[in-house]
């Protein structure tokens, strides 16, 4: 008796760079009249003479796995193919104004929602007037509540551009404690919420330094973080939300902020991690107690960091733009 048996094994083919030949029947009469030949078939970009696969690949390498251009030039030149990093910008460039539509789609929805959180990073950009060396550049990050993301890039980190972006939003804006926001959280018709995330790290910091001062503080502001960890795994409704926030989280709010109002008037607030942790948190007192009020608003503005993780880690491998 005989029989087989199988086992499965992964392989991986190389990937496969070939040129596709399109040919078309040019018809042309005895008398003056003009050819006739079908047209050719729809390219995205037809001038280009690149297919919309390798645009693809381009743009997937570039923004979802974090491949600088030059790195994605030697890999096309492993395969025979001899791509300069002025092409593939061309490429992205062209490929932007396609998507555009979408793009400017994107951020109808985002501002619709009426809910946005709003946090910039800096991102290095090659300087032109000075060879070699880069200037700080940014990109916002204009995140819907539970919607999409919408990225813009400016080449400083002035106000200007959320200002031009959110001109005549109402609803709610949650920032950071910056306050380079254009005037935007000051628009009539806008409650502008901050991050209690960001004030924990200042107490955190006070903390890891050996200032005992800050464990009351971080204690309350992770138990704030435990019972919205809970709203979240029950999903609340708002009404319910409003309710829990009402009897367990405001007073622990009350107290931490009439301890950092003691500590205000007992201690010295020299430049120390808590007196500063202090200052940030009483500065900012009407806009994170606001957090609590917009039920089902976060009290943080990690859903906005969260989105910019890629770019950040993306800028490890291409170091500026």
């Amino acid at each position: 008796a005989a029989f087989t048996e199988t086992i499965e094994v992964l392989a991986r083919k190389p990937a496969e760079h070939y040129v596709r030949k399109i040919t078309r029947t040019v018809f042309v009469g005895s008398s003056q009249s003009a050819p006739v030949y079908s047209p050719w078939p729809c390219e995205v970009l037809p001038k280009s003479r690149i297919d919309v696969s390798v645009i693809a690949h381009v743009l997937t390498a570039r923004f979802a796995d974090h491949q600088p251009y030059h790195r994605q030039c030697k890999q096309f030149a492993r395969h025979g193919l001899e791509l300069s990093p002025n092409t593939l910008c061309s490429l992205t460039r062209q490929a932007y104004e396609k998507l555009k539509p979408i793009c400017d789609h994107i951020l109808q929805e985002v501002r619709a929602s009426g809910y946005i959180q709003l946090d910039p990073t800096p991102i290095p950009l090659m300087s032109k007037p000075k060879r070699g060396s880069t200037k700080e550049a940014c990109m916002w990050t204009y995140r819907a509540l539970d919607g999409p993301v919408y990225f813009e890039f400016s080449e400083t980190k002035s106000g200007q551009t959320p200002a031009r972006t959110l001109k005549d939003y109402q609803g709610i804006l949650q920032t950071d404690g910056a306050n380079n926001f254009g005037g935007v959280p000051q628009q009539p018709g806008v409650v502008h919420m901050n991050c209690w995330a960001h004030a924990r790290r200042y107490f955190l910091k006070a903390e890891q330094a050996g200032e005992k001062a800050a464990t009351q503080y971080m204690e309350d502001i992770d138990r704030l973080f435990r019972i919205e960890g809970l709203a979240r795994h029950f999903k609340l409704r708002p009404e319910n939300l409003g309710k829990l926030r009402e009897r367990h989280s405001m007073p622990l709010v009350d107290g931490i902020f009439e301890r950092a109002r003691a500590y205000l008037i007992d201690e010295r607030m020299i430049k120390t991690p808590v007196p500063k942790a202090v200052q940030y948190t009483l500065h900012r007192e009407k806009e994170v107690r606001e957090c609590f009020q917009h039920a089902p608003s976060r009290i943080d503005n990690n859903l906005a960091e969260n989105a910019l993780r890629p770019l950040k880690l993306g800028a490890r491998n291409w170091l500026f733009i």
